[in-house]
């Protein structure tokens, strides 16, 4: 389990899912650790729709995007969406930088 946990890969790397559904997790479990269910409508992802309007215009389909999105699959739409945003948000939104990068 450990090993999988810190694989470097996301793409390889066990989910929280997984890691609840392992035997070392559910077997012999104290009550207290056990985790509650969440609600399908609390954990499904928030959506950017400007990355989405940028995935689409690198030629993906967006229905094929949204639902790949909402059920949490891996594929090239939703890997070009993540990189997409987590480089959002690693760059500068509004200082000096922002016109020297648009040209």
């Amino acid at each position: 389990l450990i090993p999988r946990m810190l694989l470097v890969d996301p793409l390889k790397r066990i989910t929280i899912p997984e890691v609840r559904c392992h035997g070392w997790f559910t077997d012999h479990l104290p009550r207290y650790l056990a985790v509650m269910q969440a609600d399908a409508a609390v954990t499904s992802p928030r959506m950017d729709e400007e990355m989405i309007h940028e995935v689409v215009r690198l030629g993906f389909d967006r229905e094929h995007l949204v639902s790949s999105i909402r059920s949490r699959q891996q594929n090239k739409a939703t890997v070009t969406y993540w990189l997409l945003l987590d480089n959002r948000r690693r760059m500068p939104s509004s200082g000096y930088l922002s016109a020297a990068l648009s040209e």
